[in-house]
């Protein structure tokens, strides 16, 4: 082992000072190649420290990242079923609205085509039923061929079917298919609210021309936030439902929240090997964000008590660690040995220290200003 000893003396510290009859205190000779001697006036100089060798709990956590949003199931999409032009907006971005309510208007010309067409199946549809009985009557007695009875039948039915499906979407375009019945059209859709919710997004203006494919608002629930988390592939047998975990976000970093896991995907994502992670929030914590927001969130999962010491205290020299034990107290200041010490796990601020014949609960060491003296 290298040879150590450093001195710092307070006789010359004083003569730097313009003192020079001062004359410096005597201290012991080392007593081994591994012994390092420290100075009452070097360890208060340099806030140097003493500890034990004791255990401390480690923590492993795991980072996660994702955003503020609400389950499907409390997002609604509201859009429209045929092409048209904008005719009154009820609604804007930020205000609550309840399910069932009138959110726009739009004037169709499709609308008053598929009307027309209903009206029009509906009044063939009682002669092309008669005619079908009648057809099938005559073929029964083989007055007919069996050619027109399947053609009077192929055109009941398809009558038939038109009626019904004409009528399902006048009802999915909330016409009041029995106003149209008694010959009343109109060209005016109205468009409501599928759930109760606060309107995000109004994509469209009034008078603006849309089609079938076009968005016209988004409505969330905000009762139902939760937070949609990623974990990597590695750390998701650390994650279990009802497990807590703590998230900050970048708009309010000094604000720390929680939230609980609620659902585990069953699926890896995209190249990034991740797993998503629902998280539900308390009522309280709802009603302070915002969807859309971003969090930046931990969870601890395991915690351990491990024989260890600081970071600080660790001195590396040609790939071995040491620490520097406390040999004795000695008349001008301390005596230390630098003693080898195997390590294992670390976290932040301690490392583990495996117990050996040299270093084990309750030896002394220098636990601060190790690195400053070799």
């Amino acid at each position: 082992m290298m040879k150590r000893l450093l001195y710092i003396l307070l006789g010359i510290s004083l003569a730097a000072c313009g003192n020079k009859a001062s004359k410096a205190p005597q201290v012991e000779e080392p007593e081994n190649s591994d012994t390092v001697l420290v100075t009452n006036a070097q360890f208060e100089l340099m806030n140097m420290a003493v500890d034990t060798v004791g255990m401390h709990r480690f923590e492993k956590v795991i980072p996660l990242s994702g955003i503020v949003d609400v389950p499907p199931q409390y997002k609604a999409i509201v859009s429209t079923l045929v092409d048209g032009y904008i005719k009154d907006i009820y609604v804007q971005e930020g205000e609550s609205v309840r399910a069932g309510q009138l959110l726009f208007t739009l004037d169709s010309p499709e609308f008053l085509q598929l009307q027309k067409d209903y009206l029009e199946y509906c009044s063939q549809l009682d002669f092309l039923e008669s005619e079908y009985i009648r057809q099938k009557t005559l073929f029964a007695e083989n007055i007919v061929s069996k050619k027109k009875f399947l053609e009077a039948e192929s055109n009941y039915k398809v009558a038939k079917a038109s009626v019904l499906s004409l009528k399902q979407l006048l009802s999915q375009l909330n016409a009041n298919v029995e106003s149209i019945n008694s010959g009343n059209i109109n060209k005016s859709i109205h468009i409501y609210a599928s759930i109760s919710g606060d309107i995000t997004k109004v994509y469209v203006t009034k008078g603006q021309p849309i089609s079938k494919s076009d968005l016209v608002a988004e409505i969330i629930n905000p009762k139902e936030k939760v937070i949609l988390l990623s974990v990597y592939e590695k750390d998701i047998f650390d994650i279990y439902d009802g497990q807590e975990l703590s998230f900050t976000i970048p708009q309010a970093p000094e604000m720390m929240f929680r939230a609980t896991v609620h659902k585990i995907g069953k699926s890896l994502n995209g190249s990034e090997r991740t797993i998503s992670v629902q998280a539900v929030l308390t009522d309280k914590t709802k009603t302070q964000l915002i969807v859309g927001m971003i969090v930046h969130a931990s969870i601890i999962v395991k915690a351990k008590e491990y024989l260890s010491v600081p970071y600080e205290a660790l001195i590396s020299k040609d790939g071995v660690d040491y620490i520097l034990k406390l040999n004795k107290k000695v008349e001008n200041g301390y005596s230390f040995i630098l003693t080898p010490v195997e390590t294992g796990v670390r976290n932040e601020d301690l490392v583990e220290i495996i117990p050996s014949k040299e270093v084990s609960q309750g030896v002394n060491f220098l636990s601060k200003g190790a690195y400053d003296i070799l």
